[in-house]
């Protein structure tokens, strides 16, 4: 009981120290700024130097994973594509039959977070239209590779 009532005691007394600690009024501050000349940043008024903050480029965020997504899917003749992948990286996505025919192919960069959109016509590489069933796609940059697919409906 003595040692419960002591643990009590000294985390009363605690609690009395933060509340004194915190009990600091804003005005009681000086203004931010430092002992640095003005052509530092600083005023000349407090003890400690002014608030800088810097921008450090994080190598983790700036690489972006290759994507791909068409809509909408199903689709009755008109598909439209979009890749995302590091700008300027070479981008080939091909479209295949459920047979494995290469139905259709492209080729373009990467442009970065906001991407690169296309519209597929629901054509071959000769301007023949397609006929309508399950595709498949797969779009490759560099060692990273995707795939999906997507309905092609008949037309109406």
């Amino acid at each position: 009981m003595r040692h419960a009532l002591a643990i009590l005691t000294h985390a009363s007394a605690i609690g009395v120290a933060l509340s004194v600690a915190t009990a600091v009024h804003a005005a009681d501050w000086p203004p931010p700024g430092g002992p640095h000349p003005l052509w530092h940043g600083g005023n000349n008024q407090a003890s400690y130097p002014p608030i800088v903050s810097t921008a450090v480029p994080d190598p983790l965020v700036t690489r972006i994973q290759l994507a791909l997504r068409c809509w909408p899917n199903p689709s009755r003749g008109i598909t439209r594509f979009q890749a995302r992948a590091n700008p300027g990286e070479p981008i080939r996505v091909r479209v295949f039959s459920v047979s494995g025919r290469l139905v259709r192919e492209w080729s373009t960069r990467g442009a970065g977070v906001r991407g690169v959109e296309w519209t597929w016509d629901a054509r071959d590489g000769r301007g023949r239209v397609t006929s309508p069933g399950l595709y498949f796609y797969r779009a490759e940059s560099g060692a990273e590779r995707v795939q999906g697919k997507f309905v092609l409906l008949a037309r109406p």
